[in-house]
């Protein structure tokens, strides 16, 4: 099995692991409003709380690179505005 994380830091990277059942999907990437439910058929959506209009999958992207942003900051590692 390939060691991703030695990989990550050999090019002085980091790697963070999220949780496969995080919600990206039905969290508001917005707000942080998160639905009871989510079809696969649902592909674009509007949040109850804040109005904001939402394409499932740049949502999901969207959250999933704050959570990933999250872990660097509680690890006390640095940044990028980029």
């Amino acid at each position: 099995m390939v060691d991703r994380v030695a990989i990550a830091e050999e090019a002085g990277k980091y790697l963070f692991k999220i949780d496969q059942w995080f919600a990206s999907s039905k969290t508001c990437s917005t707000c942080g409003e998160l639905r009871d439910d989510m079809p696969l058929h649902i592909r674009k959506w509007a949040c109850k709380n804040c109005h904001a209009n939402h394409d499932r999958d740049v949502n999901a992207a969207n959250n999933i690179k704050y959570q990933g942003l999250k872990m660097l900051m509680a690890a006390g590692l640095s940044v990028s505005a980029y």
